[in-house]
């Protein structure tokens, strides 16, 4: 019955993040899926009737177990404003996933466990197992992102002014909490796991942190951003110059590009956009220049500053251009009243 709350509390945790998950980023989403999926796991071998449907069952068990201290680590890295390259994200994945199908090999290979045995006691079933050596594996990697974590929290406890010091000793604590019930089970050897519900516990306090934070960012705070998407317009174009998209205010100033078709080049010849910015745009896409470029024009007694800069994906690849626009005409004619002055 304990692990079959567990699960039940796992998916009420995972469902109220997904309602909510516009704020979070795809890590903590992920977390709370594969926490989900691993505890179904351990209620399904604490319900299982046999060695074949128990090992079905632990193989789950290793969604949690095994890209749960990655996602747990690349949330870490996100409170405490730490980027992970491109590269080396790709080859943590990778690695992990290369564990978990190791894991899916227990009962055909002895890769991951050489020998495996469903036993019953007072908590249910449990597994007895002897360990192969992939399995040292994945507790060797268990160990480098649980000390990769303490080592950025450690770190970041000098930076507040840019990581709150609170966030970071929930941090320590989460990851100290989460290795001392490992280790408290496998030294008293435990014919049950207690990890569900510390991973569960763990999560919960994560979540304060990262509430917190997305509350309070002004890059994520859903308000901040929509009353900035208000003020300023923004127009996206692929490299080959090719319409893709545009915010509400962007079709206020250039009412044509609710008649634009999306991938398409700039049609015609007429309108506010063919007017005032086609030809800054063509020349710096010629230029192919990773530098802003900027510009005025006046419309109707309203002075517009433009900005035209690449789209980059993963920081670094250019993907496009993102031209943004914002009406200057009272700081213009405020800078003009103290000149006359």
């Amino acid at each position: 019955m304990f692990y079959v709350i567990c699960f039940i509390v796992s998916l009420v945790i995972m469902l109220l993040v997904l309602g909510y998950g516009r704020n979070f980023d795809n890590n903590i989403i992920f977390l709370m899926i594969v926490l989900a999926v691993g505890n179904g796991g351990y209620m399904a071998l604490e319900l299982a009737e046999n060695l074949p449907v128990a090992i079905l069952a632990n193989k789950l068990t290793y969604a949690s177990g095994a890209f749960g201290p990655l996602l747990v680590f690349f949330t870490v890295c996100n409170i405490c404003r730490v980027k992970i390259p491109t590269f080396l994200r790709m080859a943590l994945y990778t690695i992990q996933t290369a564990i978990f199908m190791s894991a899916c090999t227990i009962g055909r290979l002895d890769i991951f466990y050489k020998s495996i045995e469903l036993k019953s006691g007072p908590a249910g079933n449990y597994l007895v197992k002897t360990y192969g050596p992939l399995h040292s594996v994945h507790l060797a990697m268990l160990a480098l992102f649980t000390l990769a974590s303490m080592v950025i929290a450690f770190i970041s406890i000098e930076r507040k002014s840019v990581v709150s010091r609170v966030n970071v000793y929930l941090l320590i604590f989460i990851n100290t909490l989460c290795e001392g019930v490992y280790i408290v089970e496998r030294v008293l050897r435990l014919p049950y796991e207690i990890l569900p519900m510390t991973y569960i516990i763990c999560v919960l306090i994560m979540l304060i942190p990262l509430v917190k934070i997305y509350t309070y960012s002004v890059s994520t705070n859903e308000n901040i951003v929509n009353n900035e998407l208000s003020k300023r317009a923004f127009i996206v174009f692929s490299r080959k110059l090719r319409y893709m998209s545009c915010n509400k205010y962007a079709t206020e100033l250039f009412p044509e590009l609710s008649e634009w078709e999306l991938e398409k080049k700039i049609p015609g010849s007429g309108g506010r956009f063919n007017t005032f910015l086609r030809k800054p745009l063509n020349d710096y896409a010629e230029k192919n220049s990773s530098v802003a470029a900027s510009g005025k024009y006046s419309y109707k007694g309203n002075v517009f500053r433009y900005e035209i800069e690449p789209l980059y994906i993963f920081n670094k690849l250019n993907e496009g251009y993102v031209i943004k626009i914002t009406d200057v005409t009272d700081i213009v004619g405020s800078n003009e009243n103290e000149s006359e002055n």
